[in-house]
């Protein structure tokens, strides 16, 4: 058997993409984001690529345009990974914008069921917008999903201590 297969031109968006990522990967961020950027700019349909450079934005402090990024995938038929759902209830987070983050940590739930990323961050949102009820339902669902969390636990026995004394 003979496998042959075509490679893309050497302007095709894979390579900046590919040598993108393995910078990113080997932490020379600075390096990897123009690449991303080129390859995003080549190909804005594809939602690796916006993913991509939506990360080193991110890891570069950068979080203007993580939300331009990432949005136009979500309003597609097809709903996109779950690590994008994380990764803009994330972004959303780190800016303080809780009520966006629960928006998206919904949608990913419904979308890819509960895992404990999504309810430790829901846990979270619900902590900073001051309900610790709901916080503390999502931590102790989490906390049924994996025991395992010591944090979580923490946190958790934190909240039912506080519960308690205000009782």
């Amino acid at each position: 058997w003979v496998l042959v297969k075509i490679m893309p031109g050497l302007d095709d968006a894979i390579y900046p993409f590919l040598i993108g990522n393995q910078l990113f990967n080997a932490g020379r961020i600075k390096e990897a984001r123009p690449l991303l950027e080129e390859a995003f700019k080549k190909r804005p349909e594809e939602s690796d690529y916006a993913f991509a450079l939506a990360r080193a934005d991110m890891a570069l402090q950068d979080n203007s345009r993580v939300e331009a990024l990432l949005l136009p995938f979500f309003n597609q038929a097809k709903p996109p990974r779950y690590d994008m759902f994380t990764f803009l209830a994330s972004a959303y987070h780190r800016k303080g914008e809780w009520d966006k983050a629960l928006k998206v940590i919904e949608q990913g739930i419904s979308h890819h069921g509960l895992s404990t990323g999504f309810l430790n961050l829901r846990g979270d949102c619900y902590l900073r917008l001051g309900n610790r009820a709901e916080a503390l339902r999502a931590l102790e669902k989490s906390l049924e999903l994996n025991p395992a969390q010591p944090d979580v636990q923490k946190v958790v026995n934190s909240l039912k201590q506080k519960d308690g004394a205000a009782g």
